[in-house]
Order: structure tokens, then C-alpha cells, then sequence
């Protein structure tokens, strides 16, 4: 893939969250109670932690995101800035709090719950703010963290531009063919890209990405 510059210009358009995790002994079964050898938490979200990836790397990045007005929100806004990533289109919404992700892990294995809170509130005319950093982009990231309507019209809209395209695509879900072809690079989980694609579209998928 050729770049623009020495600094390559990415968009990140997704999610942003802080993640409690817990380590246990072993995950709890359905209705059992375990307890905690230890706990903290860590800044999460697929967007953010792709935002912030990319930055470590040299890359100039935009992060388009929707955070609460909460402590959280400010807490995410403080790491990203000094992860030296933009947050000029970083949204705050008083609607719902900060998003959040409960993760119990034990022996290497986890059980992760996402709460999306004010991520569900990123919409199509937060993408269109950034319009003009579209024109001059190398790469627009995105992931499936906020609402497919957003997915598809920020890659619709880096495709109008002639821009490449990267999805990751996690949490499992169904994306439409129109999409996926659209899309340059695809990272589906190895668990789950059945799911992620369907078994009648497999095969075709596995050849065009291979």
C-alpha cells in the first residue's frame, strides 16, 4: 500500500470505552458467583485502540468518536491527546454515559461484555464534520463498535474519495456484500468469520482476500 508521505494520514472512525477487567481464578458459570484475584482498568474500544496503535506507529491520526459528559469521557479524551491522536471530531454526548466493557479473564480465556452507551450516539453528520481530512486521508479504519449505519457511509464516503478502506471487523455481525467488497483490508476474528460472512459467501470472500 503506497502513502501519501514519510507521515502517513489515518482516519479512525468507532468506539472509545475505559474496560474493567477482572482475573479470576476460573469464569464464572451461569448463575455462579467467583471472586476476584485482582482488578483495574484500562482505556479501551476497538476505534480508540486502533487510533492510538496507528499514532504509536508514526502515523497522523484522526479519531472520529462519541464519548459522555462524564469523568470517563474526559479521561478518554486526555489518553488519546496524549497518544498524540486528534480529537477534534470527538464528540460529547449528554444523552448517554462514556461506553464501557466488563472483561472477566482466567487462564488466558475471557468473557467480555460491551456496554456501547454513548458510542450508539456517533451519527452520519459527525462523519460529514471531517469531510475535508477525507480528501486528503491514506487510510480510513473502521470497526463494527458503532452503528452499521455509520460503518457503511464512512465507507462509502472514503470509497467516494477514492481512499483505501480497512475494516475490522469485531463484534461478529453480518456486513452487506455491498460493503465488504468495498473494503481493502479485512481482519475477521478466526472464532467467528463464518458468522461474519455466511456460509454461502465464504468461500468467495476467502479467495478475494487471499
Amino acid at each position: 500500500m503506497n502513502f501519501s508521505s514519510e507521515q502517513p494520514r489515518i482516519i479512525v472512525v468507532g468506539s472509545s470505552s475505559i474496560d474493567l477487567v477482572l482475573e479470576t481464578e476460573k469464569l464464572p458459570l451461569p448463575n455462579e458467583t467467583v471472586l476476584a484475584v485482582n482488578s483495574d482498568s484500562y482505556f479501551g474500544g476497538k476505534g480508540a485502540n486502533q487510533a492510538v496503535g496507528t499514532a504509536r506507529l508514526g502515523a497522523s491520526v484522526y479519531f472520529i468518536g462519541c464519548v459522555g459528559m462524564d469523568p470517563l469521557g474526559q479521561q478518554i479524551m486526555r489518553n488519546l491527546v496524549s497518544e498524540n491522536v486528534n480529537v477534534g471530531f470527538v464528540h460529547e454526548t449528554d444523552k448517554e454515559s462514556t461506553g464501557t466493557a466488563y472483561v472477566t479473564t482466567s487462564d488466558g480465556n475471557a468473557a467480555i461484555v460491551v456496554v456501547p452507551a454513548a458510542n450508539k450516539h456517533l451519527n452520519n453528520d459527525h462523519i460529514d464534520e471531517a469531510d475535508k481530512y477525507f480528501h486528503t486521508a491514506d487510510l480510513i479504519l473502521v470497526q463494527l463498535e458503532v452503528s452499521m449505519t455509520v460503518v457503511e457511509y464512512t465507507v462509502r464516503k472514503a470509497k467516494k474519495y477514492g481512499k483505501k478502506v480497512g475494516l475490522y471487523a469485531s463484534p461478529a455481525m453480518r456486513v452487506s456484500e455491498d460493503i465488504l467488497e468495498q473494503v481493502d483490508l479485512l481482519w475477521p476474528k478466526a472464532a467467528n468469520y463464518i458468522l461474519f460472512l455466511g456460509k454461502r459467501r465464504e468461500k468467495r470472500f476467502l479467495k478475494i482476500f487471499q
